[in-house]
């Protein structure tokens, strides 16, 4: 939505609707046609008319992929179709809009290409800037994305330089009172956004009584001032004048809005101050929800990494920065993380119980030269690890027992923003297998776990503790390291797990149960033949046809009952029914990886 920021939306969770399209001169023209020739929102009317021609309905995930399944159910032979979107909440928007919106976006005629069986086209498509903001404008979510910089420096390279964990405020400038439209945290690299809606710069001291607004939603935008604080001490560093927002740059903002502000900086020697920022790759606190029952959970996926609603597991890389000087006195810096189950974290992340290693970055020790004859610069790694005894690295940084790190001094150290690794399995937020459990039954309530939420603050000052201790929020964070409930076995083997399976059917029981089950699945395999595996049960369809009775007993934790299976054409062989079950969880880099959990085999004789 902002060249210069290169920010891009996913259009996560929409529904999407492929229409076929006879082949015509109309279709050609719309196949080759520019977006902005193509996409357009329809009425109700044009919906129906064309609701004949649908030929599958499906979903995007959170990253805005979706897939879709054609053939001869459809009535479907490779032609064109046309992409619909329906949309009624964009991302980030705090409330759906009354009624959804249909979209047409562009006719496609895809490339498909064979693989196997099957004929497989991909499709990558970016709703060009303009039409994604009037979209947005139909949906009333409006969003400030921002950057804030220092003014008039550059850094070695000739970039800017970014401001983190600044607290942005935006203001609308109204003849009758102003308006605060929201605030936001700045991450790492400056980068900031606020998203409102029109309630937000049309309220009048009589909206609440008369429900009066000033503005007209949908012919004028708000007028906008800031207010920006910084958060290690709430200094007010900006503060612009209601007439700012009267300006021609502020006036009347479109609802997507792309705004870079600085903060001036006299002093020559820009000082450096500590900011906890990141977890993992994601920014602190607007990647995760603040409050309510999500609170310290994930609110977005970044890469494929996470997702809304998703928890955090393991070793948990803690990001920041972490200047080699306090700004008060010049003297050598020290840090560390504190966490608890409370706003105001006491305990210390100090020992192997709370400390898993972790590099934090080099010191130029010289030059070599390559075969090449190149010259190339040799360095030493420098880590933060649990205790003594671990030598991962050429430089062994041990946090005291009160969790202190001190950060080098030499001249040539290049930090790499890791701070420290928070290993969270031990003793702050403990898991492991949850207990034993019965396939086809719910789960037995000691087996039934959950994570906790923690609270995590950097503290930083100098060596010597006579300059201003630094201080961040108490984030919080959301953990759960317990595996899930997972088992699968058949009716027939309970009471002898070696006999052959006779008869007509197999009755599949089986349970799986975790606070993040994010995905499960039954499958089977087998060298018989001939033979082809049935569908089995697994989260989008626990009950596949021909349905058994009673069905599986779903829930979001996961599922447990039995799913009876026709076996009587089956030739005597081998099978291997396997249950995978995948998690909502992430350390911040990586997903839990899940897989198989269970698994049972058995002979059919038939």
């Amino acid at each position: 939505m902002c060249d210069d920021l290169k920010f891009n939306e996913d259009i996560a969770n929409v529904v999407v609707r492929l229409y076929r399209r006879d082949i015509d001169q109309d279709t050609l023209d719309r196949v080759v046609a520019r977006p902005s020739d193509t996409l357009a929102p329809l009425t109700k009317e044009q919906v129906d008319a064309k609701a004949k021609s649908l030929l599958i309905e499906t979903r995007t995930d959170e990253n805005g992929r979706f897939e879709a399944q054609m053939g001869e159910k459809q009535d479907y032979s490779g032609g064109p179709f046309e992409i619909d979107i329906v949309i009624q909440q964009a991302p980030s928007q705090e409330k759906e809009a009354a009624e959804p919106i249909q979209i047409t976006l562009t006719t496609l005629q895809p490339r498909w290409r064979q693989r196997e069986n099957d004929f497989v086209a991909v499709w990558d498509f970016c709703i060009p800037q303009a039409l994604w903001c009037a979209i947005r404008r139909l949906l009333d979510a409006w969003v400030i994305l921002g950057r804030l910089m220092i003014c008039g420096v550059e850094d070695a390279n000739g970039g800017k330089i970014p401001v983190p964990d600044y607290t942005v405020s935006a203001i609308d400038n109204d003849w009758i009172q102003d308006d605060p439209l929201g605030s936001a945290v700045t991450d790492a690299n400056g980068f900031f956004r606020i998203d409102y809606s029109s309630t937000d710069f049309t309220r009048t001291p009589l909206t609440p009584g008369f429900g009066i607004r000033f503005e007209s939603f949908g012919t004028s935008g708000p007028d906008v001032y800031f207010q920006v604080r910084r958060n290690s001490d709430n200094a007010l560093i900006i503060n612009e004048p209601e007439a700012r927002g009267l300006e021609p740059d502020r006036i009347n903002r479109p609802p997507c809005w792309c705004v870079e502000l600085c903060v001036e900086i006299d002093d020559e020697n820009i000082p450096d101050y500590p900011f906890f920022t990141q977890v993992g790759m994601f920014r602190l606190p607007t990647d995760f929800h603040s409050s309510g029952a999500l609170q310290g959970r994930l609110n977005k996926s970044i890469l494929g990494v996470g997702g809304d609603g998703w928890g955090l597991y393991g070793n948990l890389r803690l990001v920041g920065l972490m200047p080699q000087q306090h700004p008060d006195n010049n003297q050598p810096m020290k840090y560390r993380f504190l966490y608890g189950e409370t706003n105001n974290p006491t305990l210390p992340l100090t020992t192997a119980n709370l400390v898993s290693s972790i590099q934090i970055g080099t010191i130029l020790t010289g030059y070599t030269f390559n075969p090449g004859g190149w010259l190339e610069p040799t360095f030493d790694t420098v880590g933060v690890v649990p205790d003594a005894s671990i030598t991962d690295f050429d430089v062994n940084l041990v946090p005291d027992p009160n969790g202190w790190v001190n950060v080098p001094q030499d001249a040539d150290f290049n930090p790499n923003n890791n701070l420290m690794s928070f290993h969270t399995t031990s003793v702050a937020a403990p898991g492991g297998n949850p207990g034993p459990a019965t396939a086809g039954v719910a789960a037995p309530v000691g087996s039934v776990q959950n994570g906790k939420r923690l609270f995590v603050r950097l503290q930083a000052t100098d060596v010597g503790e006579t300059g201003t201790m630094y201080q961040s929020a108490a984030y919080p964070l959301y953990v759960n390291n317990w595996r899930e409930v997972g088992v699968v076995d058949l009716g027939e083997l309970v009471s002898d797990p070696c006999s052959e399976v006779t008869g007509s059917d197999i009755n599949v029981r089986f349970t799986v149960d975790h606070e993040f089950t994010r995905n499960w699945a039954l499958s089977i395999t087998s060298s018989a033949s001939p033979w082809s595996a049935p569908t089995l049960p697994n989260l989008a369809n626990p009950n596949p046809a021909p349905a058994s009775s009673p069905a599986p007993t779903t829930s979001s934790r996961g599922v447990f009952g039995g799913y009876v299976v026709d076996t009587s054409t089956w030739p005597s062989c081998t099978y291997r029914i396997v249950l995978s079950t995948y998690l909502a969880l992430t350390n911040g880099d990586h997903n839990e990886p899940g897989g198989t959990k269970d698994d049972v085999m058995f002979y059919i004789q038939s």
